[in-house]
C-alpha cells in the first residue's frame, strides 16, 4: 500500500480549510498504512532484540492499534467523525512513552545490535511518528 506524503504545504492548507471531515477522512486511510509499517519495522528487528520486554511492549502497542485503526468505520457524519476522533486521543495517549521504552528496549539489547543499526532504526521511528502525528 502507498503511503501519500505529507508536505510542510499539505499541513499548512489543511489548517486553514478548517474541513475536519476532509482531515478525518484523510487520517481514516493513512494511519493504518503508517501503522502497518511501523508494525512491520518491529517485526522486522532480530530475534533477540524483538523479544525484549520493552520492545515487545511496542509493538503489541503498534499491532494492537493497528487492529483498533482498521476497526473504525469512516467518518461520514458528525457523529462517526467524534467517535474516530475520540478513539484517535486514546491512541495517541496510549503512544506517549513509546520512544522512552524503545531507548530503555535498546539500551538492554545493546550488545546485539551495533549501535548504528540501532540509531537507525530508532531515527527511522522518531521519523515516522512525526509522520503519523502530523
Amino acid at each position: 500500500m502507498e503511503i501519500t506524503p505529507v508536505t510542510l504545504e499539505d499541513l499548512l492548507q489543511l489548517g486553514e480549510r478548517h474541513d475536519l471531515m476532509s482531515s478525518a477522512r484523510y487520517v481514516w486511510r493513512e494511519l493504518p498504512k503508517r501503522m502497518a509499517r511501523r508494525v512491520k519495522a518491529l517485526g522486522n528487528l532480530p530475534f533477540i532484540v524483538g523479544v525484549n520486554p520493552w520492545i515487545k511492549s511496542v509493538y503489541t502497542l503498534y499491532h494492537d492499534s493497528f487492529e483498533t485503526l482498521l476497526s473504525l468505520p469512516e467518518p461520514v457524519d458528525a457523529e462517526t467523525q467524534q467517535k474516530f476522533t475520540a478513539s484517535l486521543k486514546e491512541l495517541v495517549a496510549a503512544h506517549q512513552e513509546v520512544i522512552p521504552k524503545l531507548a530503555k528496549g535498546f539500551k538492554e539489547c545493546g550488545k546485539y545490535m551495533s549501535k548504528e543499526k540501532a540509531a537507525e532504526f530508532l531515527d527511522g521511528m522518531i521519523h515516522a511518528r512525526i509522520g503519523i502525528r502530523g
